[in-house]
């Protein structure tokens, strides 16, 4: 098994704790990774960049770590640019080192909103006028698992009752 089993997968999520120094009675470790999940899911759908859900923003996604895709890389290079990996690219036009991201508290791709933002920047201008949010860990406040305004749900107005 070498620890790569669930128990490991389980210790790792409970800060290197075991099963027995925090369950105790009850439930309490099958909640805290079920709340872990959920917030990771949160993630996975928010660009990394400006915090937008990447549903709303038309457009393919992006992954933040790796090498530049083929269009992306002629694009910047007709521009000047010479770097070949996302994360340079993101650092030099948004100032954001996403080298050191934690999967459990970063999302892991941006949007094609913000791959406009770089590719009109030329992989180099850092003039954007993109919040990059602060990412946190997850915790009993977070804003993602318990917005104050769920963003999560359709907004909008009420239907009225179909009624004769």
């Amino acid at each position: 098994d070498h620890g790569a089993g669930p128990a490991s997968v389980m210790k790792l999520c409970l800060g290197g704790k075991s099963k027995e120094n925090v369950e105790g009675p009850g439930r309490r470790v099958d909640i805290k990774l079920q709340e872990m999940e959920t917030h990771m899911n949160h993630l996975r759908c928010l660009c990394r960049i400006c915090g937008e859900m990447l549903a709303k923003v038309q457009g393919p996604i992006h992954e933040v770590h790796g090498n530049l895709d083929q269009g992306s890389k002629c694009i910047l290079r007709k521009m000047g640019c010479k770097l070949t990996t996302w994360p340079e690219v993101l650092l030099k036009v948004f100032k954001v080192d996403v080298t050191e991201d934690s999967e459990s508290i970063h999302p892991l791709s941006f949007c094609h909103r913000c791959w406009v933002v770089v590719k009109r920047g030329g992989g180099v201008c850092n003039f954007t006028r993109t919040k990059v949010p602060e990412w946190k860990p997850h915790s009993s406040h977070c804003h993602l698992c318990s917005p104050r305004k769920s963003s999560f749900q359709r907004t909008g107005r009420k239907r009225c009752p179909q009624g004769d």
